[in-house]
């Protein structure tokens, strides 16, 4: 078993993308789309709130949340075919006990199984005149359901991870690190045979 140290040159084999490039690609780009979904969405949400911030725009709000929910079916999809089994196999491994962090493993099964549901139910309604209408209302009401969810979990997930954080930012205002250096991340690649 080798270990891939997080570095641009430590790939799986195929993959074109190391492990942990593909798992840093999707937390980044699954957060920057769940940001801009959950602002969205409560834009779309409160009228009058998106009437006294932005003035209206409720069309090109929709548009841009619509948008952030292709990115977030999208990405974690690509991460799968390009490296689904290095992927699962990290995922597997953090939720293998004893974890004495035991909210990574929650915050994982959540985000695991809310990730589908949130995109199904956001689906549904483009559907519209396709489907009941009982079936996009429901649909609906379970989206924002789904979408408080996401948020709780959003606020427990930083509160989890502020002191790495607060060091990473006082690491690059204080010079000892630059954008795009990234810490140690390893992640065990098992050895394929016939692959090089």
């Amino acid at each position: 078993m080798r270990v891939a140290p997080g570095r641009r040159g430590a790939r799986h084999p195929g993959a074109g993308v190391s492990a942990v490039g593909w798992r840093r690609l999707l937390h980044r780009s699954h957060a920057a789309a769940t940001l801009v979904l959950l602002a969205s969405g409560v834009l779309l949400q409160a009228p009058d709130l998106r009437a006294g911030l932005v003035g209206g725009y409720g069309r090109e709000i929709s548009l841009v949340h619509r948008a952030a929910g292709v990115l977030f079916v999208l990405v974690p999809l690509a991460a799968l075919l390009r490296a689904g089994r290095p992927l699962a196999r990290d995922a597997l491994r953090r939720l293998d006990p004893p974890d004495p962090r035991a909210w990574r493993q929650l915050h994982l099964v959540l985000s695991l199984g809310a990730t589908p549901l949130l995109a199904l139910t956001g689906l549904l309604p483009w559907l519209g005149a396709r489907i009941p209408a009982a079936i996009g209302d429901l649909a609906l009401e379970a989206h924002a359901a789904l979408a408080w969810l996401f948020l709780a979990m959003l606020a427990a997930h930083l509160l989890a991870v502020r002191r790495k954080l607060g060091a990473r930012f006082r690491d690059l205002r204080e010079g000892r690190a630059s954008p795009g250096d990234e810490p140690g991340d390893p992640l065990e690649l098992p050895d394929e045979p016939g692959r090089s």
